[in-house]
């Protein structure tokens, strides 16, 4: 079973297009997404659930995706706030490893107003 929780401007087609996302960890760091809605998709696996996030760029007719618990963590607080605030929304992605080699991301989101 799959759970879908979406900022107030996204679609269930929109969440269902973004199949072929660009994986955060493949963002350029100096990349600035504008964020035009997102998603967090829940999935039921044999091992438990799996999250999915999902991040709208209609701008640069772009979806970023990835199942990073900081992507997930990051939309969970942000799909509450652009309800709030409607407005532009900036995200840069930043893929850091640490000091045992495994990679982490970290995100920077700004509001533009």
């Amino acid at each position: 079973m799959k759970t879908i929780k979406t900022s107030y401007n996204t679609t269930k087609l929109d969440v269902l297009n973004a199949a072929s996302s660009i994986a955060f960890k493949d963002v350029p760091p100096t990349e600035k997404i504008t964020v035009s809605g997102c998603a967090i998709v829940t999935e039921d696996t044999e091992d438990g659930q799996r999250d999915f996030a999902y991040i709208f760029d209609n701008v640069a007719d772009k979806v970023y995706g990835g199942n990073s618990a900081a992507a997930v963590d990051l939309l969970n607080g942000l799909i509450p706030i652009m309800e709030e605030e409607p407005g532009t929304y900036t995200v840069t992605v930043s893929c850091q490893k640490s000091k045992g080699g495994k990679d982490y991301l970290t995100f920077h989101t700004v509001f533009e107003g």
